[in-house]
């Protein structure tokens, strides 16, 4: 008998078999006495669209809302519909006794695999594969370590609910939304993407309302043993009190009464998490944070990185030995044992906080090319830099400093001077030879000449220097990552595990959604990291939302039950339950006003209907005539490109009138970049006269 190991991309299932010695490749798997090895394309199965529970949700109408499912249905994703045939007749096979979950080990991976056994309707035993490292090693561990699939159930459910709550909040919403301005467009709503924008929307107010007001600071200028230095006062918001304060001192040299010296350490960051590692690559070479993640998991799948969707920034003590011998070898390529000074790795270690998977390290495959001299892209080679360093940064001393605090009085005005020397450059030289780059625009700090000593001090020049209260700083991916993480914080007892939107395997995508909808736009600032701005559809779209479905604390409160979930800690079916009574409230309060039948809400002539010759009138995402007898969707998905568009006015107006029209559509097909020219055509229409489409996709030459 054999067992079947189902991975969730073919580069997966290809190094488990390779591990497992599967040679014998088919059709859509691997095959050997013991095991067949086979795969998923991402998602092979997908909820029902609301059309697949009623033709009638095709037309967006108030009075069919809310779209709850009596009981939820799924389907074959028709993209990937051939590889989920190759899946349900291998599960079917007789020799086939009992089948191995490989898929990636996390809440997403684990839903690929289940909706995918469930809706083959099979019943064989499960286990679980939990793979960190796609490297031989790491495969072999998790080999050793398999536990029976249902003790994931918890991750599963928790998958299960999010997909759910946000089929439900999308949909309804978007609907609702949508017909509420009757203006044409879709406005897409998320549960995440929607809190998300509201953030950014915040801030661009917050920098537009912002009025800036003067600061003025009385500065001193000194020397001291030929070094010069400066005494300073706060910082005054109204001038007459600073030219009171300049006076006092100019009338009255400062007196020096303290003198206060300490030493201080600031130690380094652990290793990187996803986000942390999305953040930096954000700010120091202007990555996106969805750019990062594709790195990260083309490198992940080339085995020179461990798993990339992890919250951890630690290792467990299993993998000291292991660490510290990749480390060992990184100081040896680098040559840092000259310069550098190294500590033990327990600070790298905390068993409590690593759940799922561990902090982001570079593999002993990635130390054998790098050994080789085998060349890296530009992304990856930044990538990797950054893990490399961090891991030898975190197992790095501290930087020492002797910090130094002068105090000074001029009559009833105070004045201070704070000053730092390094007395140990601690992780610093590390950062130096590893990231000569970063190191050259780090600030120095200030110095204190070491011959001052107490009581009075005749100042060279005494001024006032004038400044000014800054706006904040629009976000970037760096800094709205760290928004979304905390946000909700404030609200939520001090004990909730998770706080924040999102996930560090799911922001990256909510960002690149609300780009990809036009809700917010890039703008290149003096840094490498883009500003994001709200785009005027945003802003349309958020003068109308209500708070409560804008709130980051409702979803943050929501993304911290999905973890209870999880954990076993709360049930799946009452959160569902409280979304669906979220989506009935809102329908309630927000769809007073809307027409109810759409046919008698204002339209535009798009075209005359090919089956009637009548008037096709262009409804938010619906054109259609009055005779029945020809609808056409203005939104429509892109299977080979996974995408999807909506259609133009013109480009509708085309496809009605001469049966097909071509739109070009940019899209990052196989992870490149690139323009294609998809010509749509009327193949036939369905009994409900839906017209039916039928796509040719070509590169754009």
């Amino acid at each position: 008998m054999k067992k079947l190991v189902i991975a969730e991309k073919p580069s997966v299932a290809a190094n488990i078999a390779n591990v497992l010695g599967v040679k014998d490749r088919k059709y859509g798997y691997f095959e050997s006495d013991d095991y067949v090895v086979s795969w998923c394309i991402g998602h092979l199965v997908e909820l029902k669209n609301t059309a697949d529970y009623d033709p009638k949700y095709k037309t967006w109408d108030i009075a069919n809302l809310p779209i709850i499912p009596p009981f939820w249905q799924f389907k074959a994703v028709d993209s990937t519909r051939k590889q989920l045939t190759v899946l349900y007749k291998l599960m079917k096979r007789e020799d086939v006794s009992s089948l191995i979950c490989a898929t990636d080990a996390g809440r997403e991976g684990e839903a690929i695999f289940r909706r995918v056994y469930n809706i083959c309707k099979c019943s064989k035993p499960v286990e679980r594969l939990w793979v960190s490292s796609l490297e031989e090693q790491g495969i072999r561990k998790a080999l050793s370590e398999m536990k029976d699939d249902r003790e994931y159930d918890n991750l599963y459910r928790a998958a299960d609910a999010r997909n759910k709550a946000d089929w439900l909040v999308g949909i309804n919403a978007t609907v609702l939304y949508t017909l509420k301005f009757n203006d044409r467009s879709v406005y897409s709503v998320g549960r995440v993407q929607t809190p998300t924008l509201r953030m950014i929307a915040d801030r661009d107010e917050e920098i537009e309302n912002f009025i800036a007001k003067p600061l003025y600071t009385v500065v001193c200028d000194l020397e001291t043993d030929g070094e010069n230095w400066q005494l300073s006062t706060r910082k005054f918001e109204d001038r007459t009190e600073a030219d009171r304060a300049l006076e006092t001192v100019r009338k009255t040299n400062p007196v020096i009464t303290d003198i206060e010296q300490k030493e201080i350490k600031k130690y380094p960051f652990p290793l990187y998490s996803l986000t942390d590692l999305q953040r930096d690559a954000n700010r120091i070479f202007g990555f996106t944070a969805d750019k990062t993640l594709a790195v990260l998991q083309h490198l992940y799948e080339q085995k020179l990185t461990t798993y990339p969707r992890t919250d951890s920034q630690f290792i467990t003590s299993d993998m000291e030995k292991t660490f510290l011998t990749l480390s060992t070898r990184l100081r040896k390529h680098f040559n840092l044992d000259e310069t550098c000074t190294f500590r033990p790795s327990k600070v790298c270690v905390n068993n409590e906080k690593v759940s799922d998977h561990h902090a982001i390290l570079v593999t002993d495959t990635y130390l054998k090319k790098l050994d080789s001299g085998e060349q890296f892209s530009n992304d990856e080679e930044a990538i990797l830099s950054l893990i490399t360093a961090r891991m030898m940064m975190a197992l790095s001393t501290p930087i020492v400093l002797c910090e130094t605090k002068v105090s000074a009085v001029s009559e009833d005005v105070d004045l201070t001077a704070s000053g730092a020397q390094i007395i140990s450059p601690g992780f610093l030289a590390v950062e130096k030879i590893m990231l000569p780059f970063l190191a050259e625009k780090r600030k120095g700090f200030a110095s204190i000449p070491s011959g001052i000593v107490k009581g009075k001090v005749k100042p060279l020049d005494v001024c006032i220097v004038e400044g000014k209260t800054t706006a904040p700083k629009p976000y970037t991916d760096d800094t709205l990552l760290l928004a979304m993480e905390k946000a909700g914080a404030k609200e939520m007892d001090k004990d909730v595990e998770r706080k924040g939107i999102g996930t560090s395997a799911t922001r990256a995508a909510i960002i690149k959604r609300l780009e990809d909808v036009k809700y917010i736009s890039r703008s290149r600032g003096k840094g490498k990291a883009a500003a994001l701005h709200v785009t005027e559809k945003g802003k349309k779209l958020l003068s109308i939302v209500p708070e409560k479905i804008s709130s980051p604390e409702l979803t943050a409160e929501w993304e911290n039950k999905l973890l209870e979930i999880e954990r076993g800690k709360y049930d799946a079916a009452a959160f569902e339950r409280e979304i669906r009574k979220y989506i009935v409230s809102l329908v309630e309060q927000e769809g007073q006003g809307i027409e109810s039948h759409p046919e008698n809400a204002e339209g535009v002539v798009i075209a005359k209907c090919p089956k009637c010759g009548g008037d096709v009138i262009l409804r938010g995402p619906v054109a259609a005539c009055s005779c029945e007898k020809f609808k056409l969707y203005t939104r429509q998905k892109i299977y080979s490109l996974k995408k999807e568009i909506q259609l133009s006015d013109d480009a509708v107006r085309e496809l009605i009138e001469k049966g097909n029209c071509c739109v070009k559509v940019s899209s990052s097909y196989k992870k490149v970049k690139r323009n294609f020219i998809v010509k749509m055509t009327i193949k036939d229409y369905k009994e409900s006269g839906w017209a039916s489409l039928a796509f040719d996709v070509q590169p754009e030459k």
